[in-house]
């Protein structure tokens, strides 16, 4: 068991980054679809300049589709219709607005989408054109911005960055102490084209998806860690897929590859609204740590939960006291 089990917390505001980087053992994520290229690419500056002996993840969109990062936020109730664009939203909107272009395209009647991890699904019933189509909500719940727009299987592969993506690492690259974490990779290209594009900077690949053994070996081959997010990957293989992918990956990979696994996916939930975690999940996180994953991303529990501190000040003294020789 490693005593230097790392906490990956991720941060939009300095508040937030202040009350992580009060832990020990401590990295900051920052996900880039929380905001506009600019502000992002400043509020890294600035953490950067103030903390500047801390790493700090840059997590880029990849071929993930994501609601826009403008769309307001409004909740939605079992049956009711909604309208699915991806025109730019208004402040008044009540429509989910897409930001990948070429969404509705993939869409047809009865296709079913799943949202912010599956929290959120609606199934389509009609389209009106390339830029908008109709659905009806059947698992309630309130949308955000910049949240997962699911399909399945995921249409999408990219053998380089995509534009936005591009943009943001010719910005930071020459930061110090900057790391990527790159969503749903499929392929070794990927990670290649990041690692060229930032200067050879430290890549995390973010598993998120089903694929075979040679595909899981080959992003290895190419990436600096890998990432275990069992959020989307719940949405995209089902509950019972990803708990035996998550189960064969941690029996059969960690022991022999020669990349950290970190383990994400609201791994301690419970605190986005409860200042205590689960039983569930205290054990859970300790199984975690014994099986050899070497870090974890606290994700929603830090950057739009109710209680950041508990859930730090939990987590920080739970690895500390697990990971003492008895």
């Amino acid at each position: 068991m490693s005593k230097n089990f790392k906490i990956i917390a991720t941060v939009k505001t300095h508040e937030q980054a202040s009350i992580a980087l009060s832990y020990p053992n401590t990295i900051l994520r920052v996900n880039s679809s929380h905001m506009e290229t600019q502000k992002l690419v400043q509020f890294i500056k600035e953490l950067t300049e103030k903390y500047p002996q801390t790493e700090i993840y840059i997590d880029l969109q990849g071929s993930k589709i994501r609601i826009s990062r403008e769309q307001p936020q409004f909740s939605v109730k079992k049956d009711q219709k909604v309208k699915l664009t991806i025109d730019d939203p208004t402040p008044d909107t009540k429509s989910i607005h897409i930001g990948n272009p070429n969404t509705i395209k993939l869409l047809s009647k009865g296709t079913h989408v799943k949202i912010d991890d599956g929290r959120i699904e609606l199934v389509v019933d009609s389209i009106e054109n390339e830029r908008n189509a109709e659905g009806t909500i059947i698992k309630e719940g309130t949308i955000r911005p910049g949240k997962g727009f699911n399909l399945y299987p995921h249409p999408f592969v990219q053998n380089q960055l995509s534009k936005r993506d591009i943009e943001i690492v010719e910005n930071v690259k020459d930061f110090k102490n900057i790391k990527f974490a790159l969503s749903f990779v499929s392929v070794p290209e990927e990670i290649k084209d990041l690692k060229t594009r930032s200067n050879n900077k430290f890549v995390a690949a973010k598993i998120e998806r089903e694929m075979t053994q040679e595909q899981v070996k080959a992003i290895c081959d190419v990436c600096d860690c890998v990432w275990i997010c069992r959020g989307d990957m719940g949405v995209q293989m089902g509950f019972v897929g990803m708990a035996k992918f998550v189960r064969q990956f941690t029996d059969k990979y960690i022991p022999n590859l020669k990349v950290p696994c970190v383990i994400a996916g609201e791994v301690m939930e419970h605190f986005c609204e409860h200042s205590i975690p689960t039983r569930t999940e205290i054990c859970y996180l300790g199984n975690c740590i014994m099986d050899g994953y070497k870090g974890m991303v606290l994700s929603d529990e830090t950057v739009f939960g109710k209680y950041p501190k508990e859930a730090m000040e939990f987590c920080s003294n739970y690895i500390r006291e697990f990971c003492e020789e008895k």
